[in-house]
């Protein structure tokens, strides 16, 4: 689902039922490899809560990244 902000730039939201998303799933509903997520939780630039072995995404992290990119 796309929105505008007011300086027409269009964001987008990650919808999903799940509080936390899998690497494999949030690279499946992004179209981002798996691979570059990964480097991106390595390098610190995508927030991951590591919880036991699983390393887990939320929706609001995978927005953020998708509407103001990597910094």
């Amino acid at each position: 689902m796309k929105t505008e902000k007011n300086n027409m730039q269009k964001t987008v939201e990650i919808k999903t039922e799940k509080i936390t998303l899998s690497v494999k799933e949030a690279a499946e509903r992004t179209s981002l490899s798996p691979d570059y997520l990964w480097q991106l939780i390595r390098a610190g630039k995508l927030d991951a809560a590591h919880i036991g072995r699983r390393v887990l995404l939320t929706p609001e992290s995978l927005e953020n990244l998708i509407n103001n990119g990597v910094k």
